[in-house]
C-alpha cells in the first residue's frame, strides 16, 4: 500500500463511519425491523411483529449514540 495514503488517513474506519453517519442508524433500524418481521412470520409469534417497530427504534437510537461516541473519539484523535 502506498505510504502517503496511509499517512493522510490514520483512522480509515472512523472516517468511514463519520462519512456515512446518517445512513447507519436508518440501515440498522431497517435490518432489525425486517429480521424481526421475518422471524414473526416464520415462527408464528405475533408478539414479535408487535415488538419489531419498538426494537427497530431502539436500535436506531443505539446506533446513533454509538456514532456520537465515535465522532467524539474522532475529534480527539484526528487532527483537523
Amino acid at each position: 500500500m502506498n505510504e502517503s495514503v496511509v499517512a493522510e488517513q490514520p483512522f480509515p474506519a472512523l472516517s468511514f463511519l463519520l462519512r456515512h453517519a446518517k445512513a447507519f442508524p436508518v440501515a440498522a433500524a431497517a435490518i432489525v425491523l425486517a429480521l424481526l418481521l421475518w422471524l414473526a412470520l416464520r415462527t408464528g409469534w405475533i408478539e414479535l411483529a408487535v415488538l419489531a417497530p419498538i426494537v427497530a427504534v431502539a436500535a436506531h437510537f443505539l446506533v446513533r449514540v454509538a456514532l456520537d461516541v465515535a465522532s467524539l473519539v474522532a475529534e480527539t484523535l484526528m487532527p483537523r
